[in-house]
């Protein structure tokens, strides 16, 4: 038996998704049970109505096993591109800005999104398949 985590944000249960069907068809597991879990309400900026609206704190669980039919998993597709990764970060609290008197001052170690800007490029993406 074997655990391991996937440190993805808010696509992370997507990639636990299809890590798992990936270990289900090659054979290296016959039934995998997959939770995702996230904890957004401590990173939260409350003074900021623009995002503190959007994130929150959730969990769920699933228990995936080969299938027998056509059911199950369909198709999928997934991409990353950190070009834009100035449009939704962390500023601090990690090993390139460590945590500090003056960066909790500042309230670095909240999320900090262009909102506008994160919907204008996910609209464009998914408008054209995601590519």
């Amino acid at each position: 038996m074997a655990a391991f985590d996937i440190s993805a944000a808010c696509a992370g249960f997507l990639y636990g998704l299809i890590t798992a069907e990936a270990l289900i068809v090659s054979g290296a597991a016959r039934r995998i049970l997959l939770a995702g879990a996230e904890s957004l309400t401590r990173v939260t900026n409350w003074q900021d109505r623009a995002t503190c609206v959007l994130f929150g704190d959730a969990a769920g669980a699933v228990i995936l096993e080969e299938s027998q039919d056509e059911s199950g998993i369909l198709s999928h597709y997934w991409k990353a591109d950190g070009a834009l990764g100035d449009l939704l970060l962390i500023p601090a609290g990690g090993s390139r800005l460590p945590a500090s008197p003056q960066t909790v001052e500042k309230n670095l170690h909240a999320i900090q999104m262009k909102g506008n800007e994160v919907y204008k490029h996910a609209v464009r993406r998914m408008k054209r398949g995601g590519g």
